[in-house]
């Protein structure tokens, strides 16, 4: 897990740099006027102001991270396979209708992913908080 970080953070993180780099500074300085703390700022104003870009971030760097085998081959502990690499072990001698089975199913999750945040981004943007 922590490979997959390292590896695949600086995506999440460039999504949400052109995000804040976008957006102008003003409602966090009234807030910082009025009194509201740090926290309370992140809370209440960026964080609701950037929810989509952070969602956006997240499954980007989710499926990234699904579709990675590298990395997932080199850390993952023992007894813990996990779906890539064991795709990956069946490839050589196990059953091409396992395999595919498998294989869809990483797909079926990918997409249930995606369908689930563009669900998300699509009622935020009929409904902004």
């Amino acid at each position: 897990m922590l490979g997959l970080v390292a590896r695949y953070a600086i995506i999440g993180v460039r999504v949400m740099a052109a995000a804040v780099a976008q957006s102008s500074p003003t409602l966090e300085e009234a807030a910082a006027v009025v009194g509201g703390g740090p926290v309370r700022t992140l809370r209440r104003i960026v964080l609701p102001m950037h929810a989509r870009e952070i969602l956006a971030a997240w499954m980007l760097t989710l499926v990234f991270c699904l579709r990675d085998l590298d990395t997932v081959v080199l850390f993952y502990p023992p007894g813990l396979e996990p779906l890539t690499v064991r795709i990956l072990t069946l490839e050589a001698n196990g059953p091409p209708s396992v395999i595919a089975g498998l294989a869809i199913a990483q797909i079926g999750v990918t997409a249930l992913l995606l369908v689930a945040t563009a669900a998300t981004t699509r009622i935020r943007r009929k409904h902004p908080a």
